[in-house]
C-alpha cells in the first residue's frame, strides 16, 4: 500500500526547493548527495554545500558537479565569511548536532541580512509519535540504526521556532512533507512527520 502511495509524497528536498528565493550564494548545509544542490543550480550564480560525510561528498560531486563542496563538522563551525549567503538551507540535520544554538548562530552570520533560511526537523510532536509516548514507547524519528539513529536533540513547533526567533529570524512560512503533505500542512505541528520552517534574518 505504502508504494501505491509513494506518488503523493512530497519530499524533504522538493519541499525546500520549493521554498528557495533565487539569489546569487546558495549553501546546503548537510547537503547528503547533493540532490537539493543540483535542482538549484539554475536559481543561483554559486552553489556550496557541506556535509561530514565523505561519502555523501563523493556523490554530490557527481549530482551536483558545479558547487564548491567540502567536507565540514559543523559542530565547529560554518568556513565561510560573515553575511556571504543569500539563502541556506539544512534539512535534518540540527537533532545531531552538539549545540544546536551555536548552529543556528553560525547559520544566521553566514546569512546576508534578510537572508533565507529553510530548515527541518523531525516534529517530536507528530500525532503518531504523541500515541506512542501515551503508551509508553519511544518514538523512532530517524531511520538511521542505533538509538534513534543518534539523535541527540528533539524539536516541537513551538520549541524550534522559539530558538530561530531568540538568534534574530523571523519565521515566514511553516509546514512539513511526507504522504499527502498538502492535506495535513493546514495543521503541521500535529500531522506532519517533519517540520520545515522559512525564516528570514532580521
Amino acid at each position: 500500500m505504502k508504494k501505491n502511495l509513494k506518488k503523493y509524497e512530497l519530499s524533504r528536498e522538493d519541499l525546500a526547493f520549493a521554498l528557495l528565493s533565487p539569489g546569487r550564494r546558495f549553501l546546503d548545509v548537510g547537503c547528503g548527495r547533493g540532490y537539493l544542490l543540483s535542482k538549484a543550480q539554475n536559481f543561483f550564480d554559486e552553489l556550496y554545500g557541506v556535509d561530514i560525510l565523505r561519502i555523501n561528498i563523493k556523490e554530490a560531486i557527481k549530482n551536483a558537479p558545479n558547487a564548491h563542496l567540502k567536507i565540514v563538522d559543523i559542530n565547529k563551525g560554518l568556513p565561510f565569511k560573515n553575511s556571504m549567503f543569500d539563502v541556506l538551507v539544512c534539512i535534518s540535520v540540527l537533532q545531531f548536532v552538539l549545540d544546536p544554538y551555536f548552529i543556528v548562530t553560525e547559520l544566521n552570520r553566514a546569512l546576508k541580512r534578510q537572508g533565507i533560511l529553510i530548515i527541518n526537523v523531525p516534529n517530536i510532536a507528530y500525532i503518531k509519535h504523541r500515541i506512542k509516548l501515551f503508551f509508553g514507547v519511544l518514538p523512532q524519528t530517524s531511520i538511521a540504526p542505533g538509538w534513534d539513529g543518534n539523535t541527540f536533540h528533539y524539536f516541537t513547533l513551538q520549541s524550534l521556532k522559539k530558538l530561530l526567533q531568540e538568534q534574530g529570524f523571523k519565521i515566514e512560512k511553516v509546514s512539513g512533507s511526507g504522504i499527502f503533505a498538502k492535506y495535513r500542512n493546514f495543521y503541521p505541528s500535529l500531522l506532519t512527520g517533519d517540520l520545515m520552517i522559512r525564516a528570514v534574518k532580521h
